[in-house]
């Protein structure tokens, strides 16, 4: 591996030398019509000799667990880390002919490409289930509060809760997404403090969780498991013969609420917003037959996002693979 300074050419492969993303790699790829790129102080930028190594193929390497690893080792320093720039005579690569590496990179890079095209289909998906309510603030002329139609609130912030390696599972803001509950990271409560810590109320199937700092605003309706709410979350029991969980899960998602929680939020550096700004944001109230439909409109998608999430895993899992066997020569490929 070589460095030099100066512009940029399209597959130059850049690294952070120094900071909290000191071994950050990523590769540059010219914008078309783009004539001249730099980089500042802060970055290394590899270019490989002619004819010796596939720039594709090393920035896949350092990329990959092994090329971590030896760039992690290579690392100085605590609070300021920070790589020397003779890093490169450390890092030894297995390199296959010239060919093959071009191979191994177009491998590669084909699933890298597959899963760029899910992402955007989920973004496309949930653009489509954020915008389903916008419609109904600009038309509706009845609305109600969140707090009209929330029978119970359980707000268990302030303090933490008393974790333990296993128990009863523990939902916080990282487990809670735009819609969903992600299972990881896994953290419980233990089973003889649940109840000394679930003193405001315990949440149900059906109910509406919803994080109030970093992130904010992120919901989903909780799930059929017995469960703790943890710090930065808000649950909501709902009054089910005023609104349905599947329709309200929609408004908050909606540009509308989200708006309203934004703009009455509070902190700087950590926006977050207090349980009385939530409970006085409004949603617009349709007939019972018009939440149905709302509501499983939204399910369905929702459905269509969660298979698009497990493809891209299994996607990510084969890259992960196949890097690993490819780029440290434990497998071949024929060219």
């Amino acid at each position: 591996l070589g460095m030099s300074k100066g512009l940029l050419e399209d597959k130059d492969i850049l690294i952070n030398k120094d900071g909290a993303n000191t071994g950050k790699t990523a590769i540059f790829n010219r914008p078309v019509g783009e004539e001249i790129s730099t980089i500042n102080e802060h970055l290394f930028r590899i270019r490989c000799k002619n004819g010796i190594a596939d720039q594709e193929f090393i920035f896949y390497f350092l990329n990959s667990d092994i090329g971590k690893k030896q760039i992690s080792l290579l690392i100085t320093g605590s609070a300021q880390p920070g790589l020397n720039s003779k890093f490169t005579d450390f890092v030894t690569i297995k390199l296959p002919p010239l060919i093959e590496q071009k191979k191994i990179a177009e491998i590669i890079s084909s699933l890298k490409e597959r899963v760029q095209l899910i992402d955007k289909k989920i973004k496309k998906m949930e653009f489509l289930s954020k915008s389903i309510c916008n419609n109904l603030y600009s038309s509706s002329n009845n609305f109600i509060s969140i707090k009209e139609l929330t029978k119970k609130i359980m707000d268990y912030r302030g303090k933490s809760p008393p974790k333990s390696e296993r128990g009863i599972p523990l939902i916080t803001a990282k487990n809670i997404r735009f819609g969903y509950i992600e299972t990881t990271p896994e953290e419980f409560i233990g089973i003889d403090s649940y109840d000394t810590w679930m003193t405001k109320g315990i949440p149900v199937e059906g109910d509406i969780l919803i994080t109030t700092e970093a992130p904010l605003g992120y919901v989903a309706i909780a799930p059929n498991f017995k469960f703790a709410i943890g710090q930065r979350v808000i649950g909501l029991n709902l009054d089910l013969k005023l609104i349905l969980p599947s329709y309200l899960l929609a408004c908050m998602k909606s540009q509308d609420f989200q708006h309203q929680l934004l703009t009455s939020s509070t902190g700087s550096t950590v926006t977050g917003v207090k349980q009385k700004i939530l409970l006085d944001c409004i949603i617009p109230l349709p007939n019972n037959d018009q939440q149905k439909k709302i509501g499983y409109f939204d399910q369905e998608i929702n459905k269509e996002i969660k298979l698009l999430r497990i493809q891209r895993g299994r996607v990510n899992q084969l890259i992960h693979g196949i890097s690993n066997d490819l780029l440290s020569g434990r497998k071949r490929v024929s060219v």
